[in-house]
């Protein structure tokens, strides 16, 4: 337990993807706080960018575990939770659903499915007052995007290129697209089912 800034943290590390752990996690945060008043996906690995014809199959599983089942177990272990507060679900998964670039496949395949889960649950759980929606970043110039520009998947020239191609003319930032997630978790009451993407407009056409 961490207390900074008037407010308290609960940390830790469990593999979401493994039932158990995911289910000793939010009893947890229960035993701690008393309820659930908003969930928030926003984890996942590494991805290299790589042409479908040129992965594995145990890279494909790892990601799909990593991150469809892993997102699945925490809506499973904290909807009733949610039902109980009549709380939000936002996740964090990818404008390349939209604007689909290549090499990308192990990346936004497992977010398609978390976007498919998030508009069942928008659906299903919406008489409990439970809202769902996501969050779709764009090109950033921070976070993953730092580790695809120092492997070299992402080179100078391609970044520079995107940038041409956003009607704002540069790279977002990890602080924007919080900034949507914060309004989805919080304040907006009357919105489920969507997803918005903070791409700098990259998404609207070439």
């Amino acid at each position: 337990m961490e207390k900074k800034l008037g407010g308290e943290a609960l940390s830790g590390n469990p593999d979401f993807a493994v039932a158990a752990e995911a289910d000793a996690f939010v009893a947890e945060v229960i035993d701690t706080f008393g309820r659930v008043d908003a969930v928030v996906h926003a984890s996942g690995p590494y991805v290299d960018q790589r042409f479908v014809s040129t992965f594995t199959s145990e890279q494909f599983h790892r990601h799909v575990q990593q991150e469809l089942t892993a997102f699945f177990e925490l809506v499973r272990t904290t909807l009733p939770h949610l039902r109980a507060s009549a709380g939000s679900l936002t996740a964090v998964t990818t404008m390349a659903l939209r604007r689909y670039p290549a090499r990308d496949a192990l990346s936004s395949v497992p977010k398609g499915g978390i976007e498919a889960l998030i508009k069942a649950v928008a659906l299903e759980e919406g008489r409990f007052g439970i809202r769902a929606n996501a969050v779709g970043p764009g090109v950033l110039a921070d976070g993953m995007g730092v580790g695809l520009a120092a492997t070299g998947d992402v080179p100078p020239e391609m970044r520079a290129a995107v940038e041409r191609q956003m009607p704002l003319r540069r790279l977002g930032l990890g602080s924007e697209v919080a900034a949507v997630v914060c309004f989805l978790a919080a304040e907006a009451s009357y919105v489920t089912g969507q997803t918005i993407d903070v791409d700098g407009g990259y998404g609207i056409g070439f």
